[in-house]
């Protein structure tokens, strides 16, 4: 089980270092790739969800972002599931 106080410290070190944007895009894109291969040797189509913090939520350009992930790993645009705790 994670500790919940540890994961916002971290999240606040990379948000104060202005990495957060360049982190969650590298995750997305990866993310994107690994479920498009998975979908393909799948029998059937898959469904994934995107776990993001409402911090995340407010990086500028996060919808290009995940247009431009999706349609790179060959994936549909369709909305995504978009899941925040």
């Amino acid at each position: 089980m994670s500790d919940p106080s540890f994961e916002l410290e971290v999240l606040d070190v990379i948000e104060e270092s202005g990495v957060l944007a360049e982190i969650g895009k590298h995750t997305i894109r990866s993310t994107c790739r690994r479920f498009a291969t998975l979908n393909r040797s799948a029998p059937w189509p898959l469904r994934a969800s995107l776990n993001l913090s409402a911090r995340e939520l407010l990086v500028p350009g996060l919808p290009r972002t995940v247009r431009t992930a999706l349609l790179a790993a060959g994936l549909a645009p369709a909305p995504p599931m978009i899941e925040m705790p």
